[in-house]
């Protein structure tokens, strides 16, 4: 059994700790699958970000640079 928390997707500094859980570092940015959510350094706490994943679902991540500044958006079989 999956726990909801078991499965993260995201990015990191290059100084994160590899053992750390994400959300409860400064150094990630991600999506939890099994619970819909994402996290950040900024956020307190996890905010619900859409459906949780189920088998066969295809995760998507893209990484947009704009100069100094970058976004991260996370899809769910294409949406």
């Amino acid at each position: 059994m999956i726990d909801l928390e078991d499965i993260f997707l995201g990015i990191a500094t290059r100084d994160a700790s590899l053992i750390a859980k994400p959300t409860e570092g400064l150094a990630y940015w991600g999506y939890i699958c099994c619970a819909g959510k994402i996290f950040s350094p900024k956020e307190d706490q996890m905010i619900e970000y859409g459906e949780m994943c189920t088998i066969n679902d295809v995760i998507g991540v893209l990484l947009e640079f704009n100069g100094d500044q970058a976004q991260l958006t996370f899809y769910r079989n294409k949406v």
